[in-house]
């Protein structure tokens, strides 16, 4: 989803199509739509057939893929308390547990596993975390080696 608010910061995404780093990062004040932003981008970016302004169609597989949340070059890294699962899970032990409210290491080796595998749609991998003060010192180190030496066809 674009908020008006958003369609000068939509014109400077879209222009970096021709020259697309390897990351980006949006900040801004709280509430503002920078998550959707950044996920409307990048459905932007895996859209088959975009419009002419760069947004995403939402008629094409990519798109479905996407709305629906499956999209195989896609990735969001979030802390499980913003999952939409069930409140509490169950350990090893089986006591119940609060879900994180961090990044967890576990997180970071899952998704850097995931980017080391070719994209299956011969395109970008897309790769969305958030909120990124949210990651645990560990992972934090662990995700910036991978942004030091990203894979290829890699956008976070």
């Amino acid at each position: 989803m674009l908020y008006p608010w958003q369609k000068e910061d939509w014109q400077r995404l879209n222009a970096l199509r021709e020259r697309l780093p390897h990351a980006l990062l949006i900040h801004g004040q709280q509430g503002i739509g920078k998550r959707d932003l950044a996920l409307h981008f990048a459905q932007g970016l895996l859209c088959e057939t975009p419009r002419p302004d760069g947004q995403p169609c939402g008629t094409c597989p990519a798109c479905h893929w996407f709305s629906q949340g499956n999209h195989p070059d896609f990735s969001v890294v979030r802390p499980e308390a913003m999952e939409a699962t069930d409140d509490a899970q169950t350990d090893e032990s089986g006591k119940k547990k609060a879900p994180s409210k961090v990044i967890r290491m576990e997180q970071v080796r899952a998704l850097i596993e995931t980017v080391g595998i070719g994209t299956h749609r011969a395109g970008l991998r897309l790769v969305v975390v958030y909120p990124l003060d949210a990651l645990q010192h560990e992972g934090a180190n662990a995700l910036l080696k991978t942004l030091e030496e990203p894979p290829p066809s890699t956008v976070f």
